[in-house]
């Protein structure tokens, strides 16, 4: 649920896109991603392109991590 509030915070991540990636990436995997600076890791959840991972996703998560 954490994961999920603090995805929302991220400017064009809504309800749908975020629970994608929260149904996609075990915890675990998502908090170990967090730790490595790996956005890497959202290219595989389907819908999600490089570009969008690079440019967009995870940059308030790894900014306050």
């Amino acid at each position: 649920m954490i994961f999920f509030k603090l995805l929302l915070t991220v400017s064009g991540v809504g309800p749908k896109t975020a629970f994608s990636i929260i149904s996609f990436i075990k915890t675990p995997d998502l908090i170990e991603a967090i730790k490595k600076n790996d956005v890497d890791i959202l290219t595989e959840v389907p819908g999600l392109g490089k570009k969008n991972s690079d440019e967009n996703y995870f940059r308030v998560v790894f900014k306050n991590k």
